[in-house]
């Protein structure tokens, strides 16, 4: 073979498979829009993207997914189900599986699961519109959580991602495996516990210069630091402090905790 010929048929071999190989991008991939009445929840559950939440500008709750892929990007699907505190969204792949707030299973499961495997490297990202007085509880595998838009309580938990929420009260709960968690609250007068928690990132809590709680900072590797002072009964460590700000009992309880990376606990100016 000559080697012009050698270099052509490469030249057509790697042309056809970037063809069968390109991104594919579906910008509104899924849609839902709703009222919900105060205090309810929108539960979100992915797999492979991010979720993202910003503030809503009308009495309407709206749910939007965008996916992206360059292989089987039929196999990926949606499912959402009215619960009874609110609507539930969940990405799915192939057929089965389980979409409600308390079990998700993006799959099928069980003995024939193996042999019906969906092969797809399908993403999904979601935004949030929602309206003050919504709750959100998110969730992804791997993917990024930003929760900034939320104004009521806000559940979110990552595995391979960062998570963060901009909330004007609690309850706050962030949970992540590989990445940092941060939450700024607003409200100085509310009650809602916060809790952070990861394994290989940091740790940060902006609270306003106003706030009471009762809180547990502690790492295995790395550092605490507060910009609020903190009365202590047994004195703490440099990787644990047990104590209170401000009131202390009389607030919130704030738990921030990481295996391997810093803790911070800041004040709003």
């Amino acid at each position: 073979m000559s080697r012009r010929l050698a270099a052509l048929l490469v030249i057509v071999a790697v042309a056809t498979l970037g063809c069968g190989h390109r991104l594919h991008v579906e910008p509104n991939a899924f849609a839902w829009n709703g009222t919900l009445s105060a205090g309810s929840w929108v539960h979100v559950r992915n797999l492979s993207g991010g979720i993202r939440v910003v503030r809503g500008t009308g009495p309407q709750v709206e749910i939007t997914a965008a996916k992206r892929w360059r292989h089987n990007g039929n196999a990926v699907r949606f499912t959402e189900l009215q619960t009874s505190d609110g609507i539930v969204v969940c990405t799915m792949y192939g057929s089965g599986g389980d979409c409600s707030p308390t079990r998700y299973s993006a799959r099928r499961t069980g003995l024939l699961s193996f042999f019906n495997r969906v092969k797809t490297d399908a993403t999904v990202s979601y935004e949030l519109r929602v309206p003050p007085g919504i709750r959100v509880d998110l969730s992804t595998v791997n993917g990024d959580i930003d929760a900034s838009g939320s104004g009521a309580a806000v559940i979110a938990r990552s595995v391979n991602g960062d998570v963060s929420a901009h909330a004007t009260q609690g309850p706050v709960t962030l949970k992540t495996v590989n990445g940092d968690a941060t939450v700024t609250l607003d409200a100085p007068g509310d009650s809602g516990g916060i809790s952070l928690k990861t394994v290989n990132g940091s740790i940060r809590a902006e609270l306003p210069a106003q706030a009471a709680a009762a809180v547990d900072l502690s790492t295995v590797n790395g550092s605490l630091r507060s910009d609020f002072p903190i009365a202590t009964s047994a004195g703490g460590s440099s990787r644990h402090l047990q104590g209170v700000i401000g009131a202390g009992a009389a607030g919130r309880k704030i738990e921030l905790k990481t295996v391997n990376g810093s803790v911070t606990l800041s004040r709003r100016g």
